[in-house]
């Protein structure tokens, strides 16, 4: 984007705020998302992501052992502890139960 005519981001610049400062500017004369649309690297990639497509290759994909990142019992004991603390935090349902 620099080389198009966008100003340089400076050091320490978050990237995604620059890139949100830079596309909507009026100071920079060209269209940056029309030229990267029009660039070779916009066509190499395109032309990658086809021919992983079409030709996917078995060791890249992603396969997990379970649905759930952790076991039953853990799941079990974290949301039981969520709702202790919600209960906890909730001073008119305790006094309920007080009467």
């Amino acid at each position: 984007m620099e080389a198009r005519g966008a100003h340089p981001i400076h050091i320490g610049e978050n990237p995604a705020n620059w890139v949100l400062s830079v596309l909507p500017s009026s100071d920079c004369s060209v269209d940056l998302a029309q030229a990267y649309a029009q660039s070779q690297l916009f066509a190499d990639l395109k032309a990658e992501i086809a021919l992983r497509k079409s030709n996917p290759d078995p060791k890249d994909k992603v396969a997990f052992d379970s649905v759930f990142a952790c076991p039953a019992r853990a799941r079990q004991k974290l949301a039981n502890s969520r709702l202790a603390t919600i209960y906890w935090r909730s001073p008119t349902y305790n006094r309920m139960f007080m009467c």
